[in-house]
């Protein structure tokens, strides 16, 4: 006689809402993160360097495998920095030895840089698109409803 409705995965609505909820939360987050990564590293300084090494970082995650690179560079004007080798951040781009790549850093405090491909900006802008797309697909969800 009566019928219950779930609240589980295969109801579109719950997926509706939670798509509608996360959207925009990442996008928030990914543009706030992109606005002051840029307003601090906007006042850095352009130099460059070579890639004396690249190190492969490889991380299994379920049934994926993710890769990433980390390259130690040779700044050309070595009297800026403490260290004579500084290394990037991991990134999916493959750095390859005797590359030139920017080094950006801030001329007030010279440890704190990032190496051109290593930008923490780019982690932002995959929020902002991921959170757009949620939010776009969720959109889509509510719209196909009310039809």
């Amino acid at each position: 006689m009566f019928t219950r409705r779930g609240i589980g995965l295969n109801n579109p609505g719950v997926i509706m809402v939670f798509f509608l909820i996360i959207g925009p939360i990442l996008l928030i987050w990914g543009i706030a993160g992109y606005f002051m990564t840029s307003r601090t590293t906007g006042k850095y300084t352009v130099t460059y360097g070579v890639v004396t090494a690249v190190e492969m970082h490889r991380e299994i995650n379920y049934d994926t495998v993710e890769t990433s690179y980390v390259a130690t560079v040779k700044p050309e004007d070595g009297s800026i920095f403490e260290t004579s080798y500084l290394t990037s951040g991991k990134t999916g781009y493959e750095y390859e030895e005797g590359e030139h790549v920017e080094i950006t850093y801030d001329p007030s405090d010279p440890s704190n840089y990032y190496i051109q491909h290593a930008d923490p900006k780019n982690g932002y802008i995959n929020m902002i698109i991921t959170g757009a797309i949620i939010l776009f697909i969720g959109t889509g969800i509510f719209l196909v409803r009310k039809l």
